[in-house]
């Protein structure tokens, strides 16, 4: 960013000739959230940098986790009979569900971050804590197709309490 700044900034401006466009930086921002006795979080740093401080914050934030896509090795080393690879990978769907899909389990929204051919997942929160290894997916409730990435909804408050 330190190399294109100036360039970006000026194309800006170019682009937009009625928007007023400036350049910041991080020990202002600082600044105006200690001066306004704000948390270090990105939505409140983005708050100080617009300077709209008439502006009501949203109760609820939107949270984004990129996933990985096929980024290990799918093969063993050794060849079965045949010269063969056996693969070492589960289907990419089992009993309609796929890595990272956002399922209900028992009342609880989760992600499933493992699978089994027999039809058992892993199931984790968005922040990462287990809640079932090996849970039935008779007991799966669809609720969300796996995209590039995970999505979860939070309040502050509880935000607040997790870590990413």
């Amino acid at each position: 960013m330190g190399i294109m700044r100036w360039t970006l900034l000026e194309r800006l401006k170019q682009a937009n000739p009625n928007i007023e466009v400036i350049n910041t930086y991080g020990y202002l921002t600082k600044n105006k959230r200690i001066e306004l006795n704000l948390a270090k979080e990105h939505y409140n740093d983005a708050y100080c940098i617009a300077g709209n401080l008439n502006a009501k914050p949203l109760k609820q934030c939107l949270y984004l986790k990129k996933i990985r896509r096929h980024n290990r090795q799918i093969h063993k080393f050794n060849f079965i009979k045949g010269h063969k690879r056996k693969s070492k990978q589960t289907d990419y769907m089992v009993g309609g569900f796929c890595l990272f899909d956002k399922a209900k389990f028992e009342g609880q929204e989760c992600f499933i971050t493992g699978r089994r051919k027999r039809g058992a997942f892993t199931l984790k929160t968005f922040w990462g804590q287990k809640i079932k290894d090996g849970a039935s997916m008779k007991k799966l409730i669809l609720v969300e197709r796996a995209s590039g990435y995970m999505k979860q909804t939070a309040s502050r408050q509880f935000l607040a309490t997790q870590t990413v």
